[in-house]
């Protein structure tokens, strides 16, 4: 036992990486990790992908969802085009591909796609590429088992009006199973003060730490919850959580978003949202909060400032509001939310006097683990195929400093992951690779 401390002790950030790398490893090799809380992010690279990219005959573009299997070392990547022809006039698809973090580092060059699927309708056809009978997918999720893909769509409001859902894909795209929304995220029928505004519903999808939990939430407020977020006044977004065996929802929560970080000028456009998630346990998750604001004031020559936060989050005492149909007019401020606590600011963290971009970043998903045992966090984005201004595929990638638990180890031996057979099995990996 004193040895076995000992040689703990010698590398301190790397045996806690290896620690939580073991408690990841034994839940599920396909779903997301059971880490917990994050001390720190450190940047290690990124890189970018010219619009107008092309792969597979499609544009590779709107990249507004991205999930990861680490049974194969993959990604999914999820294009939020609805096939029309002010973007790409592609129907709607998702790709796989790899991101190549072998040296630590993201780089020129890491990023390649490997396929290109298109989602089917539920009658195995293809979407059309005009409302109200095609999607705009939105987030991505991997089921627990790897062999599923989530969807969720944004639905439509206005001319073309499109309710959101969330469904389920075999990775050939064939719908093979929807959830159960509760009637107040319809927009269809909706009266003019209810429901979601137009694009600012269900931007983002993930699944707890132990698979049994499937959340979304709204990027901005429901109209009866208070609306989209100003320069002064945040919106009340809602968590949504659902079980994937029965499709249900189980319950709600309160998310307040950060209000739009500038101050559009008159006629110019600003949003501001929460845009993914990533549980990194069953009661604690990451949030990407986004604030856009196209305005010729910007600092950059595309007119577009794109302000980027990542919130670490926890559900830990927040109330359950699935029974509380309207949010706005104070009632917000008498409900308990969620807690959010800022674990990275793009805007400043990675600002070293090169004025590097931040574009439209709304993906969020692990990555594998680094050689020092570490996990790895990438970030998209989505770069709207240009349609608002001169803009990228970007990613950004970052070795995750983990919080460690008093007695996780002796839990996890405890539990049957046994260190010595990941030693072994990396040993015997080096030596056939």
């Amino acid at each position: 036992m004193t040895s076995f401390t000992r040689a703990i002790g010698a590398g301190t950030f790397a045996a806690v990486a290896v620690t939580l790398g073991i408690t990841a490893l034994c839940s599920n090799a396909h779903a997301q990790l059971n880490i917990g809380p994050i001390g720190s992010l450190q940047s290690i690279g990124r890189t970018e992908l010219p619009t107008g990219t092309t792969f597979g005959g499609t544009t590779v573009g709107g990249l507004s969802g991205l999930t990861y299997n680490r049974a194969t070392n993959r990604y999914y990547a999820l294009s939020d085009d609805p096939g029309n022809a002010v973007l790409s006039s592609t129907a709607a698809r998702f790709y796989e591909l790899g991101i190549d973090l072998s040296d630590d580092v993201l780089s020129n060059g890491d990023v390649t796609f490997s396929s290109v699927t298109t989602l089917k309708t539920p009658g195995g056809g293809t979407f059309p590429t005009t409302p109200p009978l095609t999607i705009d997918p939105e987030g991505i999720a991997l089921s627990p088992d790897g062999n599923s893909l989530y969807v969720s769509s944004e639905g439509f409001r206005g001319a073309n009006t499109q309710d959101p859902f969330i469904r389920q894909y075999d990775l050939s795209g064939n719908q093979i199973g929807q959830l159960n929304l509760p009637t107040r995220f319809n927009t269809v029928g909706a009266a003019a003060d209810q429901g979601p505004n137009n694009n600012l519903v269900f931007e983002s999808l993930a699944f707890n730490a132990s698979g049994t939990r499937l959340y979304t939430a709204t990027e901005g407020g429901l109209r009866q919850d208070g609306g989209a977020a100003t320069f002064t006044t945040p919106a009340n977004s809602r968590i949504l959580a659902f079980d994937p065996t029965t499709g249900e929802r189980t319950a709600e929560y309160l998310y307040r978003t950060d209000t739009i970080a500038r101050q559009p000028d008159t006629g110019t456009f600003a949003t501001a949202g929460l845009v993914d998630i990533l549980f990194t346990s069953d009661t604690t998750f990451l949030a990407l909060e986004r604030s856009l604001t196209i305005s010729p004031n910007s600092q950059f020559p595309s007119g577009q400032t794109n302000e980027v936060r990542i919130y670490q989050v926890s559900l830990t005492g927040a109330q359950d509001i699935s029974n509380i149909d309207t949010l706005g007019g104070g009632v917000a401020e008498t409900i308990v939310g969620v807690q959010k606590t800022l674990l990275f600011d793009f805007n400043t963290a990675l600002f070293d006097g090169s004025n590097i971009r931040i574009d439209n970043l709304e993906a969020l998903t692990f990555g594998p683990q680094l050689s020092d045992g570490s996990f790895s966090l990438i970030v998209a984005s989505d770069d709207n195929f240009s349609a608002l201004s001169p803009q990228t595929n970007q990613f950004f990638a970052f070795r995750v400093a983990v919080v460690p638990e008093t007695g996780t180890l002796p839990l996890m031996l405890g539990a049957g992951c046994s260190l010595l057979g990941v030693i072994i099995a990396r040993r015997r990996k080096r030596a056939d690779g």
